[in-house]
């Protein structure tokens, strides 16, 4: 199954922001999650995990490996996608998900912090509502 071409689409007169996340899972179960900073446009100083918009362009699969080099150095393997979301037909996202190889280094390079987290934990931490959520109904993936 290859993944559409994910270039902005117009919508009602307004650009379609695409965007892609990587929800990457240890052997614990624990979902390595990214502490946005105060100058995050989106979403400052808060839990959510790593991803970004898709280019014009590339593809979902392009642009997650992409975005996971820049934002953690982490060349991911072979992430599936597991889920696509729409908000207010002005923002999409594609949702992968990959076990973490504990061979590579993870470098953080962008947001304040990333940490290990099993979904249990979420409700002690401030998150994004929506990574919540989408952490909750895909956690049978995590083992």
């Amino acid at each position: 199954e290859s993944p559409p071409e994910r270039e902005s689409e117009q919508k009602q007169g307004k650009i379609m922001r695409n965007t892609v996340s990587i929800f990457l899972y240890n052997h614990e179960g624990k979902v390595l999650l990214q502490h946005r900073d105060s100058n995050a446009p989106r979403y400052p100083n808060i839990w959510g995990v790593f991803g970004g918009e898709i280019e014009p362009g590339e593809t979902e699969l392009e642009a997650i490996r992409r975005e996971c080099l820049e934002e953690i150095g982490y060349l991911l393997e072979n992430p599936k996608l597991m889920k696509r979301l729409t908000f207010n037909g002005e923002r999409s996202l594609s949702v992968f998900v990959e076990k973490y190889n504990s061979e590579k280094k993870l470098t953080l390079m962008e947001g304040d912090g990333m940490g290990w987290f099993k979904v249990q934990e979420l409700g002690n931490i401030n998150i994004v509502e929506h990574i919540r959520e989408v952490l909750e109904d895909i956690a049978s993936e995590f083992g």
